[in-house]
This record gives structure tokens, sequence and C-alpha cells, in this order.
């Protein structure tokens, strides 16, 4: 009975379980046709890179100081807003064209 009781758990027995699943060391992964789309997948790594640094936020901030830690806060602020502003002017600049006469 106990093997049953686990099998049905796992999803081994069940009838109306239709996807392929297999089992490791008592995982089980199911190989769905389930998939995300680009957007879904930008959002969700946006989300990973972010939620990293705003938790590491305070484990910084307590080994610094509160002085030290918002001048570092200031100091990656002031360097991010740079990069966008180089960034944006990368993505509108037009290079002017070169031919053989125009030097």
């Amino acid at each position: 009975k106990k093997q049953n009781a686990s099998n049905n758990i796992n999803g081994n027995n069940n009838k109306k379980n239709k996807k392929a699943t297999t089992k490791d060391d008592d995982v089980v992964v199911s190989t769905g046709s389930k998939k995300t789309t680009f957007a879904q997948s930008i959002f969700n790594m946006s989300n990973t890179l972010m939620g990293i640094g705003i938790l590491s936020l305070p484990y910084a901030v307590a080994s610094v100081g509160w002085i030290a830690g918002m001048f570092i806060l200031l100091f990656f602020t002031f360097l991010t807003w740079y990069t966008c502003l180089l960034i944006g002017r990368l993505l509108s600049y037009k290079p002017k064209e070169r031919g053989v006469n125009n030097k």
C-alpha cells in the first residue's frame, strides 16, 4: 500500500495525468508543452536581476555603514544615469556617410 500511495502522489498511476513525467530522487519534473513567450522571459530576467540588487542592498549598507552606504548608493545612481545617457546617444547616433571624395 505504501508504494501504491507514493506512486499516486508522484502521478505514476494516475490516469488523469497525461503529461510525460520523469522521476529523479523523488523530484517529479513535468515535460509538458507549456512555454513562455519572449516578453515573459525578459520580464523574468529583469525581475531576477533587480531582485538580486534589492536584496543585497541592506547587506551592503550594513557592511559599510549608513554614511558610506548612502554615498555608494548615490555614486552608482549617477553611474547608471550616465550610462543611460551614453546608450541613448549611441542609439540616436547617425554616422556621416564617407565616400571617395568626402573626407
